[in-house]
């Protein structure tokens, strides 16, 4: 994220505000000149920028918070002393900006569709590898779970 660095929130929003503003003024000139065609198109174009900034905020605020998940995974897993505390905090930033960038797609309508699909089968992949892993490696601990439950019941 440090390409991104010399970029503000500020400059972002004050040129959304600039195409706005510019918009406007060429939908009240093709307005005077009776330019019906250009006018729907700007209207179409006017409906849908709110759709961009809202997609514009959530890929902020995903930046951001991927960078903060950076920070907190990296930190915690560091004083831990646990290993590779680089590639479990870069793992939980690009994690949090994946899925912000999944919803800011979903809010622009761009292959949504395709998007939930990815979603769902990510999820799914998630559950059946945690499935698999405990299946496999916790079937000493099961074992030991269930006989304890057994014994007290």
């Amino acid at each position: 994220f440090k390409a991104f660095g010399k970029i503000k929130v500020s400059a972002i929003l004050g040129w959304l505000i600039k195409w706005f503003l510019i918009l406007v003024v060429l939908m009240a000139v093709a307005d005077i000149l009776g330019l019906t065609q250009i006018i729907e198109f700007l209207e179409d174009v006017a409906a849908f920028l709110p759709n961009v900034v809202i997609a514009t905020v959530i890929l902020l605020i995903g930046f951001v918070g991927g960078n903060f998940c950076y920070e907190i995974t990296h930190r915690s897993v560091k004083a831990a002393k646990m290993h590779s505390p680089k590639f479990l905090g870069n793992l939980a930033k690009w994690s949090v900006i994946i899925f912000s960038f999944m919803a800011a797609l979903i809010q622009l309508n761009i292959a949504s569709s395709l998007v939930q699909t990815l979603f769902t089968g990510l999820i799914a992949m998630l559950a059946l590898a945690g499935g698999i892993a405990f299946g496999l490696g916790g079937q000493e601990a099961a074992k030991a779970f269930l006989k304890d439950m057994k014994k007290k019941l």
